[in-house]
């Protein structure tokens, strides 16, 4: 039997973890909820801990980045299927959930990528231009661990499994998720410590790009 284990890696999530906890406890194609809290400072860890969907909760004590929240949850379960959702989702209901799981679980696809269609335009316009940054995703446990240094990733987590896929010739599908968005930057943080923020995020990812491709040139 699969058994399917939700990792959601949070970091300053406290008022927004909690309904990403309820839409899983309501799916019941998830087996398990694993949420890591990569050394928030508001609660974040409390929050998540005192859910009533009762999820494991580990903790970072210092902000390592996405990449290591998402592989200390791989570390933390035995689950074949995994699923990874972040912490901040606006409009996510189980149906999301179930589309997302439905190519793995019928054997259709290797990883299924969430991409947002009419939750809010940024966002949207974002996935449309941009879909291999998306951090909602559904993949074997068996292709992810032979994927070397996600744990260095940080925000480039989700490029370095596009590439992995791509590059192994593993099929991918993407699976639109209609209403849903997540909250800016600029919103969670303010503007001015927001956009420092996004400008991380943007840095991490081209780093690892350029990881990727001189990888590539060395061989």
């Amino acid at each position: 039997m699969v058994r399917t284990a939700a990792i959601v890696p949070a970091y300053q999530e406290a008022e927004r973890v909690t309904t990403i906890l309820a839409v899983l406890a309501q799916t019941a194609e998830v087996d398990e909820i694993i949420v890591v809290d990569d050394g928030s400072t508001d609660g974040t860890f409390e929050q998540a801990r005192s859910h009533s969907a009762q999820p494991i909760v580990l903790r970072h004590e210092q902000n390592r980045g996405k990449g290591a929240a998402l592989w200390t949850g791989i570390q933390s379960t035995e689950a074949s299927l995994l699923l990874f959702l972040d912490a901040d989702l606006i409009g996510l209901t189980p149906n999301h959930v179930q589309s997302l799981l439905t190519p793995l679980l019928r054997g259709s696809a290797a990883m299924s990528v969430g991409v947002f269609r009419g939750g809010r335009g940024a966002t949207t316009l974002s996935h449309r231009l941009f879909p291999g940054i998306s951090g909602q995703r559904a993949l074997r446990r068996e292709a992810l661990l032979a994927i070397p240094h996600l744990e260095k990733s940080g925000f480039g987590a989700e490029l370095v499994l596009e590439r992995h896929f791509y590059k192994e010739g593993l099929s991918v599908v993407h699976v639109e998720m209609s209403g849903v968005s997540h909250a800016m930057k600029e919103e969670k943080f303010g503007a001015w410590r927001g956009l420092k923020y996004r400008l991380r995020m943007y840095s991490q990812m081209a780093m690892c790009l350029l990881r990727q491709k001189s990888g590539d040139n060395r061989r």
